[in-house]
């Protein structure tokens, strides 16, 4: 009898423990998601860096809220092109500027993402920046 007993006794607190331990999975909140941020501006300018060149720049806001400053990642389709990885920067930077981006005419098209590690937040809008002379 006390073996059956103590059977019951251990199967009622391994479904009891079991229970607790879902409880406090599912009170766990989910690790938030970083802002995006949104290119506000930009241009370029000929012959800043080198005569015959032209540096292209960008700025954005971006609030950080309840993430760690970390990095932005800086994203560039040219003429219409895929978009590739162009440079990475600290998160609390303003902006971002590529000296001697051209010497030809040319379309460039700019987003950027906060990134902290494997925690990566969406892409901001993309802005376009056209030179043509």
């Amino acid at each position: 009898m006390r073996t059956r007993h103590n059977l019951n006794l251990k199967r009622w607190l391994a479904t009891w423990l079991q229970q607790r331990r879902r409880k406090r999975q599912n009170h766990i909140p989910p690790a938030p998601t970083p802002n995006a941020p949104e290119i506000i501006g930009g241009g370029y300018e000929e012959g800043t860096t080198e005569p015959g060149w032209w540096d292209v720049f960008f700025d954005w806001s971006f609030d950080h809220g309840s993430s760690p400053v970390a990095t932005m990642e800086v994203w560039l389709s040219i003429d219409s092109g895929a978009f590739a990885l162009l440079a990475t920067v600290p998160s609390d930077y303003p902006g971002y500027y590529y000296p001697m981006a051209t010497n030809v005419e040319r379309r460039f098209d700019f987003k950027a993402r906060y990134r902290n590690g494997a925690t990566v937040g969406p892409f901001s809008n993309v802005y376009q920046i056209i030179i043509s002379f």
